[in-house]
């Protein structure tokens, strides 16, 4: 746990971009362990990972759930789109309840939530979801959160006008937070939930606050970055076209929070660019903020992905592999040169 957390303080952190860091990250970092992922299941582009219980369960486009196990073998699909009590409509987001086993999905055309088992991938149950609409969910213990940046679906209804919503059982709301306002409506398709091993930190809309999202409802501000060139909100009042924004000198979307034995990831835009960082919470010092991992001699070419078993891990294409392997031959693992551009992905842990 990290030193902000043990006081229940807000922690400030000030970002500047630094140069030439990557070089050095084998001071803090070291290749653990890594699992390629078998051609039985062909990811498509990636919507979530995550890492529980020796399992790794991508969620992607195609809409489909793999979960392989860490040899890289497929354990199971959840592949069934269809009418039926055990099939799903849209798939949007998913959430495991590992003290339950349970694997839950949200399906926003059936406005449900349906349980799976996470060791099976077998189909149990569905909770009707019809209440609300999120964009996406995050489960907690065996409770809900749901994001909602918009009201379009609830106009009338001035109770809805939250972007976050906490649910016990997934019948009902408990819980409602943050309200509506012209920022938070402008919204992008980004995930706010950022699962870090028994917790979950979440972020809203063009916001720099981290808050941690507990079981019991309790949301706990942890975290305030501060980035260079931040984005002045009367701009995103104005509601100008995305593509202005992306472009811009200005820092936004604050992403990929994940902390994992006291350095903090991240992420953010800037320039057109996506910028990684990384903070020492012990030490209160930056360690990297930087775009262009690909240029480097370093496995990743974006921030982590996650966190499992106190490692950080990232989700690697194999088209980076290949790119990384004729630039850096000495950079890539034996076993990995093999990897063909049309190979699945391939997951790297990497111990603080």
């Amino acid at each position: 746990m990290d030193m902000s957390e043990d006081s229940l303080s807000v922690l400030n952190i000030n970002i500047a971009i630094t140069e030439n860091t990557l070089d050095n990250l084998d001071r803090y970092f070291d290749l653990d362990s890594f699992v390629v992922l078998s051609a039985q299941s062909l990811v498509g582009e990636i919507q979530r990972t995550l890492v529980a219980d020796d399992r790794i369960f991508i969620l992607d486009n195609v809409p489909k759930i793999a979960c392989f196990d860490m040899r890289g073998d497929l354990v199971y699909e959840i592949n069934r789109q269809g009418g039926g009590p055990d099939e799903f409509g849209t798939l949007v987001d998913f959430g495991l309840d590992e003290e339950a086993g349970i694997l839950w999905l949200y399906d926003s055309l059936k406005r449900r939530l349906s349980a799976y088992d996470m060791k099976t991938g077998h189909y149990q149950y569905s909770i009707s979801a019809s209440y609300i609409a999120p964009v996406r969910i995050a489960v907690n213990k065996g409770s809900f959160f749901f994001h909602t940046p918009d009201h379009y679906n609830y106009a009338t209804r001035p109770e809805m006008h939250y972007s976050l919503f906490y649910s016990v059982t997934g019948k009902r709301i408990d819980g409602r937070y943050f309200p509506h306002d012209e920022i938070a409506e402008y919204m992008f398709g980004y995930n706010p939930f950022y699962y870090n091993e028994g917790r979950i930190l979440y972020i809203q809309n063009f916001d720099n606050m981290v808050y941690r999202l507990s079981a019991g409802g309790e949301i706990v501000p942890l975290y305030n970055i501060s980035l260079p060139d931040p984005l002045p909100l009367e701009l995103v009042k104005e509601k100008p076209n995305p593509m202005k924004l992306v472009k811009s000198q200005y820092s936004w979307l604050l992403s990929e929070c994940y902390v994992c034995d006291n350095v903090l990831n991240f992420a953010f835009s800037k320039g057109g660019y996506y910028y990684w960082g990384l903070y020492d919470l012990k030490e209160n010092r930056i360690i990297h903020v930087g775009k262009d991992q690909m240029e480097t001699e370093f496995l990743i070419d974006m921030a982590f992905d996650g966190i499992y078993k106190e490692c950080f891990f990232s989700v690697i294409s194999s088209q980076v592999i290949v790119w990384k392997k004729e630039k850096f031959p000495d950079l890539i693992p034996d076993k990995l040169h093999s990897l063909s551009e049309e190979d699945n992905p391939v997951v790297v842990f990497y111990k603080v």
